[in-house]
């Protein structure tokens, strides 16, 4: 052979340990079953580094996959697979796959990093440049930390599936239009899923990028996506921080609960949206409260809502949330609907709100935020101590001074006075007269 490999380096490369892989897989599990892997590293593969089918029970405990042109790990057709403890890193495309036929499987206490980071190096198509795919029912992925991912950090499918305690860092960083947490669901499928959870996870710095296509400036990076005809999940306890397109984005979905969420310093802080994609589809049956939107720069709107009718009033309960802008802000709530044939445009503040679309009635008053603003999260196990050196009000108006201890997965967003003086509590969510 006469080819040549060029290595740019300012070293020796006779000093360097250099390894090239000569095989697609490492391993191959076909009709296999109650297996266990412990403290194995599996290490350079032309595809794939595991691959499962048709097997049952294999489990992956303190191992580590590192270095492979496809995957991680695939399992198709294979029953209660378990992932744990373990590193996934440095993949090109996606770090595991589970396909519908991978039903029980556990995803838990992984390490996951550097999944399809680099752009060009994945496959095409909407399906490549995740770190996590699930497919099957009766899912568990929890407790893992993501961070450094292409496109979707976590995909989901089917029944009874919970996605908890995960914190996810960095996502979005080679393609658009995803999220740190996604599903969807054709429109010829009728079946209404079930038991689907998204439960107190971390999401920070969803990018998207528009390089390479023909809407480079369309960096659609949202934390959670809910998109076309999803249905019947619990989306609860979460924070969902500094996304370039929106915290939450609803797509045309029905039978959501959205309750107890933090959205902070995302480009919009929630988006409803019905749109020609699913026009039979409208959005119903939604209940969207105890949420805190949170605002935190110029031009982020708190809440956006859009459809394709006259049906804002219909699309289920908003209310009872807790709304902030910057000082200033006249106008922070943006409506989009079609009357007459015609759209209609309403952009207004939450007392146009309440009157005009009978949405959060009970919600307090926005909060004009005109100090400094100080944003701490815990994405551990175990409570943490966070240190005030003045007093201050959180982002439900509540006051804090001294030493306030922030619970595993959640979050505060603190606001210190422009004037020095802390308002009484009271002051700051005012219920909003009609």
């Amino acid at each position: 052979a006469t080819a040549k490999l060029y290595l740019y380096s300012t070293t020796d490369p006779g000093n360097m340990e250099i390894s090239a892989t000569i095989l697609e897989h490492l391993l191959v599990a076909h009709n296999f079953g109650y297996f266990s892997f412990r403290n194995l590293a599996f290490e350079g593969a032309n595809n794939t580094l595991a691959r499962l089918q048709n097997s049952t029970s294999v489990s992956f405990t303190d191992c580590r996959f590192r270095f492979a042109a496809n995957e991680a790990l695939t399992s198709i057709s294979t029953d209660y697979v378990t992932v744990a403890n373990s590193l996934i890193a440095d993949i090109s495309n996606i770090g595991i796959t589970l396909d519908r036929g991978s039903r029980n499987a556990i995803v838990k206490n992984n390490e996951i990093r550097n999944i399809a980071a680099i752009a060009g190096m994945g496959s095409s198509g909407d399906e490549s440049y995740h770190a996590i795919i699930s497919r099957g029912n009766k899912t568990v992925i929890e407790r893992n930390n993501i961070d450094s991912v292409g496109y979707i950090a976590i995909r989901f499918e089917g029944d009874s599936v919970l996605i908890k305690n995960n914190f996810i860092n960095h996502f979005m960083i080679a393609k658009a239009d995803g999220a740190a947490i996604y599903t969807w669901k054709s429109e010829s499928n009728k079946t209404a899923n079930r038991g689907r959870r998204i439960v107190d996870n971390i999401i920070l710095n969803g990018r998207g990028e528009g390089e390479g296509t023909s809407h480079k400036n369309e960096v659609i990076a949202a934390g959670i996506y809910l998109d076309d005809n999803a249905d019947n999940i619990d989306v609860s306890g979460n924070t969902v921080a500094h996304c370039s397109y929106a915290g939450l984005y609803l797509h045309n979905t029905q039978n959501i609960v959205v309750r107890d969420n933090t959205f902070y310093n995302n480009g919009q802080q929630v988006l409803f949206s019905h749109d020609w994609n699913a026009p039979a589809n409208p959005l119903r049956d939604i209940v969207f409260t105890d949420n805190v939107l949170f605002s935190n720069g110029t031009g982020q709107l708190v809440l956006k809502i859009q459809t394709i009718r006259d049906d804002i009033g219909m699309v289920g309960v908003i209310d009872s949330n807790f709304y902030s802008s910057p000082a200033g802000t006249k106008e922070y709530i943006q409506a989009t609907l079609r009357r007459d044939s015609m759209d209609v445009y309403e952009s207004t503040n939450m007392k146009g709100w309440q009157q005009k679309f009978k949405h959060d009635l009970l919600t307090r008053d926005t909060v004009s935020v005109q100090g400094e603003v100080r944003f701490e999260y815990n994405a551990s196990m175990t409570p943490i101590n966070i240190s005030l050196s003045e007093p201050c009000v959180d982002e439900r108006g509540t006051e804090r001074r001294g030493i306030m201890e922030l619970l595993p997965f959640s979050s505060v967003v603190l606001t210190l006075p422009a004037t020095g003086d802390v308002p009484k509590a009271g002051d700051l969510h005012q219920p909003s007269s009609l």
